[in-house]
């Protein structure tokens, strides 16, 4: 999800479905819009060269892929 697919004035969320690009609009609820004002203001890496939302919170810097996010949360347990 990139900055431009929030639209803050009307409490929006335009996003694109990855296989038929068909794109549709969400309402954000009040609780979302704080979430992601606390992320974006105090969570998020600062000065990161990149217009995506959510980015690795570990070098590289990226953007986040939904299987990084995923594999990021769980615990390493040793093999």
């Amino acid at each position: 999800m990139q900055a431009q697919a929030i639209d803050w004035s009307a409490a929006t969320l335009k996003i694109a479905r990855p296989k038929t690009v068909v794109a549709f609009v969400l309402p954000l609820l009040p609780a979302v819009t704080k979430a992601l004002e606390f992320y974006l203001r105090d969570g998020r890496p600062l000065n990161k060269p990149t217009r995506h939302v959510f980015v690795r919170m570990e070098m590289p810097f990226g953007p986040l892929s939904a299987s990084s996010a995923v594999r990021q949360s769980m615990p390493r347990w040793p093999v």
